[in-house]
Formats: structure tokens, C-alpha cells, sequence
């Protein structure tokens, strides 16, 4: 039997509870904990990860949801600009692509702890 096909599945935070928000005037500053990290975040940005930390999203729904938050924005530049942030918070270590194989199975992606047991 061939071995299973790994897939992108979707991106979820590394820690959620490791975030601390601030928002005024369209903007939100987010700590991230683990890191020491601060980050100035656009309302687009704000959108994204608030999805994130909901739970484990596709890139297309991801997308579809911040649409509906920025309907004068084209799909096609709201798409592009959600790809840039999610390879930029996952280079920051706040999110992580997830996998799954092919018998509908999830498993986390990347490789750093933190997450906790919420599946």
C-alpha cells in the first residue's frame, strides 16, 4: 500500500493564548509572548489573525472570511495579500501550516510546541 499524501490542510496560531491585543483607530498592536515580539497590524492583518485564533483555517476560507470584513477590495489583491501575511506570521512563529493525508487525518504541521490540545 502507498504511503498516505500530505497535503496543506489550512494555517492555525502556535499559541493563542500567548497573544495580547490592542486596537484604536483601525490599527491593533499584537504582543506575542513567546517571542517578545510587538506587531503594528492593518485592519486587514487584525481580520486575519482574529480568524486564526479561532481555529485551523484554509487559505481560500481565510480569504472568503476577510472578503466579507473588505468588500472594496478585489479578490485577487485580498487573496495576495493574505498569502504575503500568512508567510510572514508563520515566519514570526505566530502560525503554522497544518497537514492532513489523504484519509482525512490532521496532524500539525511545522515544528515548535506550544499549541496545546485543541483540535
Amino acid at each position: 500500500m502507498a504511503d498516505p499524501v500530505i497535503k496543506p490542510q489550512g494555517w492555525r496560531v502556535v499559541d493563542p493564548a500567548g497573544l495580547r491585543w490592542r486596537s484604536w483607530d483601525g490599527l491593533t498592536v499584537v504582543h506575542h509572548a513567546p517571542s517578545g515580539d510587538t506587531q503594528l497590524l492593518n485592519a486587514i492583518a487584525a481580520d486575519t489573525l482574529t480568524r486564526l485564533v479561532a481555529g485551523v483555517v484554509s487559505v481560500d476560507a481565510l480569504v472568503e472570511h476577510v472578503a466579507q470584513r473588505h468588500p472594496e477590495l478585489s479578490s485577487v489583491e485580498l487573496a495576495r495579500q493574505v498569502r504575503i501575511l500568512l508567510d510572514e506570521l508563520a515566519e514570526l512563529g505566530i502560525i503554522e501550516p497544518t497537514v492532513g493525508n489523504d484519509d482525512g487525518g490532521e496532524a500539525s504541521g511545522g515544528g515548535g510546541g506550544g499549541g496545546g490540545g485543541d483540535a
